[in-house]
Parts: structure tokens; C-alpha cells; sequence
């Protein structure tokens, strides 16, 4: 049997380790510094998750005309799509009826199989506004594209 003094001084010695790890691990709050009690997020609202390998591709505004809303498409591509590069939508903005789906420019680089998604990097849009009576394209790599509002169809404009 131990005796009542250790087990006494067992007890405190406890008490004060589990105070002491429970101030450590933040279980009480700082009087010091109000704002000591609020979760820091130190990660970049930007990057998709942490840890990323490369900055995110550039947010691209919709162009909106005549009721229409020309955007990148990123998600809804056709099953089959094997390049998920300069896809674009059109989209009635009062019924929400997309108009058309049209992919307006292509991954030029070979496929790479050991590259997820197909094999290809995603080259994203940069820009999209009017040229004339036609949209203008511009990916991240400066290559232009012209669209026809009314079927997404596009041709390569230089640049």
C-alpha cells in the first residue's frame, strides 16, 4: 500500500501538469490579449488547399450582353472532353437556358500520362470582352480567340 503523503503529492503534482497542458493548449482564455481566443488562418484564401504547387488560375468576369452571360466553363463539359482547356458557356440570364457550350481554343502541348485529368495542363482564360460584334478570348498564355456570340464558334485572332 503507498503511503498517504505520496499519493497526496501524486495528486498535486497531477493537478498542476494537467492545468499547466490545458494553459498551454489554449484552454483558457488570455486576459493579456483579447484576441488570443481566435482561430489564425495563416493559409491564402486563394490557393486551393495548402500545400499548392501553382498560384490559381486568374478569376475571369462574365461578359454580360443583350441578355446573354459568356463565361469560362469549368464544370458541365462533356463526359468525353479529354482537354479541359477554353471551354466557354452562354447562358440566357432570365430563363438560366444554357444556349451554348463551345470549346474556343485547345491545349497545343502534348499529352503528358503521367499528368492527371486527361494527361494535359488546364490552360485557363485571362479575358474575355467584345471585339466589334464578337467576344474576344485571351488565355494565360496571350494567345487571342474570336467568338461568335450566336454559335461559339471561334477563330484564332492573333496575338
Amino acid at each position: 500500500m503507498i503511503p498517504r503523503r505520496a499519493s497526496l503529492g501524486t495528486g498535486a503534482a497531477l493537478i498542476m501538469v494537467t492545468v499547466s497542458l490545458a494553459l498551454w493548449a489554449g484552454g483558457a482564455q488570455d486576459s493579456q490579449n483579447p484576441s488570443a481566443d481566435k482561430e489564425i488562418d495563416t493559409m491564402s484564401p486563394d490557393l486551393p488547399g495548402s500545400g499548392a504547387s501553382r498560384v490559381p488560375p486568374p478569376k475571369v468576369d462574365a461578359l454580360e450582353r443583350n441578355g446573354i452571360r459568356y463565361e469560362p466553363a469549368l464544370s458541365g463539359l462533356p463526359l468525353d472532353a479529354t482537354d479541359v482547356s477554353g471551354w466557354m458557356r452562354a447562358t440566357n440570364i432570365a430563363s438560366g437556358e444554357v444556349l451554348w457550350l463551345a470549346q474556343v481554343y485547345t491545349n497545343p502541348d502534348p499529352v503528358d500520362p503521367f499528368l492527371p485529368g486527361g494527361g494535359r495542363n488546364m490552360i485557363a482564360m485571362k479575358r474575355i470582352s467584345m471585339s466589334g460584334n464578337m467576344i474576344e478570348v485571351e488565355d494565360i498564355r496571350g494567345r487571342r480567340f474570336l467568338v461568335d456570340p450566336e454559335t461559339g464558334t471561334s477563330t484564332p485572332s492573333g496575338g
